[in-house]
């Protein structure tokens, strides 16, 4: 009953955000993908991804197809947009739950690691940021869940076929880096339970439909443009992992810094694991053996990559998760205490913060019902930590998770309240919108790249790009020349006869950083114009 009553709990604060999710995209990830999925939507073209216009094929298109289908049914916002994310974070905590239930068939440990898992703050802001990311770790959750079901149960191929259909399904939302590490997790299992690779018919036509899968798309591209070939090898795999092509390079020892802090409180537990395994001079049971040597080869292969954000490693805290459960089992009563005092402590630092940064923190809105929110957070997390709990060792993950719960309840009045701070043109789009409400007027944007600005006006964005990376568009796909006619100008160095001929006498608004001022070489475009600071982020002149 109390299990039932925990992911009742659990479900009810992965949903609680649906009511409040309405705070302004977040550029430029958010934004873009949000726009790409736009205008594959109103557009009705789904095989050619498109943003402000421009054919973009940086990324297969099934997070596309999935936010499409959430503007189908919600509208075209950000509530349509973000809802399969928290589908998606749901269907990974249950998948923790499930795999660590068929690795360990304890129901309190699988439940501690679900609670674990969802406590993760990186999984949270997977699942309220809109990438790739999140639905490309509950895929591959799914096929190691699919993989495990086949070798315990009887290789029922019904769990075979499974596991080939999902990861054509990861290749097809983020390419060869989705299928790693499922398949880094077969090969070790494979070779740790002894079991011995038959290759048969079956086998085969798992392997055929997953292709199939994994190149209906690019298949299609081909046919249309042999020069894709190139374009997805080298351009989209090769430099990405081995160059700067994106501008993400990071050290090798990035992920060790940047991992624990996205996981905390619950990652202590982890901590502790790992000292305990080094110190036994072992990792304890079999099926943590299955979790580790995965773990540590995953680690290693992002962390030689070149490219680097902070969640191209959300799979790796399925194994996290689960090991930190299977330690919370098997530690004293004084350590359980211990780690429940810590999650209480650490809650507490957190929300005295939160409360009394209302008075004294000046660059950000924290609005006053954040105060009342933080009293009761403590208050149901000090009457947790107050009773009686069997078994003891759920309390403190369930603390965690209850910590991060509340910080879903604050965060829609957060984001909202701190929209240009946040990096979202909502604020911006409004006021362009309030003062053109028959949209006649042009928008150009200055050396930025701003997908949420069609996006919240519906408008087409002409981009001046200055030199900014950030701006660079890729046009080669394009079949019209002239620049204008698809909404980007690159201007050559040095040289403004470009742009003086393809905006003379602009009309409309221009939008740029408030503290980039627009250089000399390039003042006709604002000349006669009224200046409006939004936020004191962006200007915008008309």
């Amino acid at each position: 009953m109390k299990n039932k009553i925990l992911l009742l709990l659990l479900v009810v604060a992965v949903f609680i955000p649906f009511a409040f999710s309405n705070w302004g995209l977040t550029e430029s990830s958010e934004a873009r993908y949000a726009e790409i999925s736009r205008e594959m939507y109103t557009g009705g073209d789904y095989l050619h991804p498109k943003l402000l216009g421009i054919q973009h094929f940086h990324k297969p298109p099934v997070t596309y197809y999935i936010t499409a289908l959430g503007y189908a049914i919600f509208g075209v916002n950000e509530y349509g947009a973000r809802f399969f994310l928290q589908i998606a974070l749901l269907l990974q905590v249950l998948l923790v739950f499930v795999i660590a239930q068929r690795l360990y068939q304890n129901r309190n440990l699988s439940l501690a690691a679900a609670l674990i898992y969802f406590s993760y703050p990186v999984v949270q802001i997977a699942a309220k940021n809109l990438t790739t990311d999140a639905y490309l770790t509950t895929i591959i959750f799914s096929c190691i869940y699919f993989f495990i079901q086949y070798q315990q149960k009887n290789r029922k191929l019904i769990y075979l076929y499974l596991f080939y259909i999902f990861c054509g399904l990861a290749f097809l939302t983020k390419g060869p880096v989705g299928l790693l590490p499922q398949i880094i997790f077969a090969v070790c299992y494979m070779r740790m339970m002894k079991i011995k690779a038959k290759f048969g018919l079956h086998q085969a036509a798992g392997i055929l439909l997953c292709i199939l899968i994994s190149a209906s798309w690019f298949a299609a591209l081909l046919m249309e443009n042999k020069s894709f070939l190139d374009y997805f090898v080298h351009y989209q795999i090769v430099n990405r992992v081995s160059g700067d092509v994106f501008h993400r390079s990071q050290p090798f020892w990035y992920y060790f810094m940047v991992m624990p802090p996205q996981a905390l409180p619950a990652f202590i537990y982890f901590i502790g694991w790992a000292i305990s395994a080094v110190t036994k001079r072992g990792m304890g049971a079999a099926g943590s053996k299955l979790l580790v040597i995965p773990l540590v080869i995953m680690f290693i292969v992002f962390s030689a990559s070149s490219s680097k954000l902070i969640l191209y490693v959300m799979p790796l805290y399925l194994f996290i998760a689960i090991l930190s459960a299977r330690y919370l089992t098997g530690i004293s009563l004084k350590t359980i205490k211990g780690f429940n005092i810590f999650s209480v402590g650490f809650a507490g630092v957190v929300f005295a913060a939160l409360a009394t940064a209302h008075f004294f923190v000046k660059d950000y809105s924290v609005p006053v019902i954040i105060i009342p929110l933080c009293i009761a957070a403590l208050a149901t997390l000090l009457i947790l930590y107050r009773s009686s709990f069997s078994p003891g060792f759920l309390k403190a993950p369930l603390l965690s998770a209850l910590t991060v719960a509340w910080l879903i309840c604050m965060m829609p009045f957060l984001m909202k309240a701190n929209e240009t701070a946040i990096n979202s043109v909502k604020p911006l789009a409004a006021y362009i919108n309030t003062k053109d409400p028959k949209k006649e007027a042009t928008i150009t944007v200055y050396n930025y790249l701003l997908p949420s600005l069609a996006f919240y006006t519906g408008r087409k964005i002409l981009t001046v790009n200055n030199g900014y990376h950030l701006a660079e568009r890729e046009t080669y796909f394009e079949k019209n020349n002239e620049e204008l006619n698809y909404g980007y100008i690159k201007l050559a160095t040095g040289d403004t006869s470009l742009s003086k001929g393809l905006l003379a006498n602009p009309v409309g608004y221009l939008v740029a950083f408030a503290d980039e001022p627009i250089p000399d070489s390039l003042a006709y475009l604002k000349k006669g114009s009224t200046e409006k600071i939004i936020g004191d982020k962006w200007a915008i002149y008309h």
